[in-house]
């Protein structure tokens, strides 16, 4: 989901969310399918966008921590060019 006051990119419809969101990036690389931490994984979904996700078969709290476990790898993605 999107912060609404991003709503006007009209990339995600229908995917509005809270002003309370944020949006992230990690890393500057290309968006290519392969390992980001030893538990986490991209997946992309477009040229210009991914998701993490789990590297195996894990329990929803671990995937969870493990995806908190990468927050020093964060960078605010709202400043982008196409954000």
């Amino acid at each position: 989901m999107l912060p609404q006051r991003l709503s006007d990119l009209g990339k995600v419809p229908g995917a509005n969310g809270p002003n309370s969101l944020h949006l992230f990036r990690l890393g500057e690389g290309d968006f290519i399918s392969g390992t980001i931490t030893e538990r986490n994984a991209l997946k992309p979904d477009r040229d210009d966008h991914g998701t993490l996700q789990p590297a195996f078969v894990m329990p929803y709290e671990s995937y969870r921590q493990a995806i908190i476990d990468t927050r020093d790898l964060w960078c605010s993605g709202e400043g982008d060019d196409d954000s």
